[in-house]
């Protein structure tokens, strides 16, 4: 759910073309992916207000399935991948086998691309876009984030200058350490860490 607002908040019904080069194991990529399916989101997931002694099927039934869906582009392309081979394999098989998988059957074969990529050895993107970061951080990662993030910065500035972005960053340094304009910022938790979303 915080993945598909921050798309939503940095233009996705907006875009013709969404990257996502740091996937992970894909969620950011599933909520793009179900939006343009048309799936309802309320039937992929569980809310915790569905526990409520108050809650009431018939109810929530009625109102889940007269809520239309959100318009996206009918020609976005979603492009999708990780460095990691195990995370690749996981991206895979949320879009391909399990996960998300169900209800993307209505998607265009050419909709959704997966591959096992380096997002810094993506070609500089020739028209706008929108790129979603998630890089590693935390737990996550052992290496050098402020490092890290200043050449995700050097990335987006060469590369993607005519895009707008979404980029999670976990602390004032690693922002710092990006060095890239941006018009938002918005301050969240995810797993215990305070995290800031910038968006251009």
């Amino acid at each position: 759910t915080r993945a598909a607002s921050i798309l939503l908040e940095s233009g996705l019904l907006q875009t013709q073309k969404l990257f996502v080069p740091m996937a992970g194991s894909g969620t950011f990529s599933s909520e793009a992916a179900l939006l343009l399916a048309g799936a309802n989101l309320w039937k992929t997931r569980n809310f915790a207000l569905q526990s409520a002694p108050s809650f009431r099927p018939a109810a929530w039934n009625f109102i889940t399935n007269n809520t239309p869906g959100l318009k996206l582009a009918d020609d976005l392309k979603i492009f999708t991948g990780d460095i990691s081979t195990k995370a690749f394999e996981t991206l895979e098989y949320n879009l391909k086998i399990q996960g998300a998988a169900p209800f993307l059957k209505p998607l265009p074969p050419d909709a959704l691309e997966i591959s096992h990529s380096d997002f810094f050895l993506l070609p500089k993107a020739k028209s706008s876009c929108l790129l979603v970061l998630n890089p590693p951080y935390g737990k996550r990662i052992h290496a050098d984030v402020p490092k890290l993030y200043k050449e995700i910065g050097k990335k987006i500035r060469s590369d993607f200058a005519l895009s707008h972005f979404a980029v999670i960053a976990p602390n004032a340094e690693a922002e710092k350490a990006l060095a890239i304009p941006f018009q938002r910022k918005i301050r969240t938790l995810h797993g215990g860490i305070e995290i800031h979303v910038l968006i251009q």
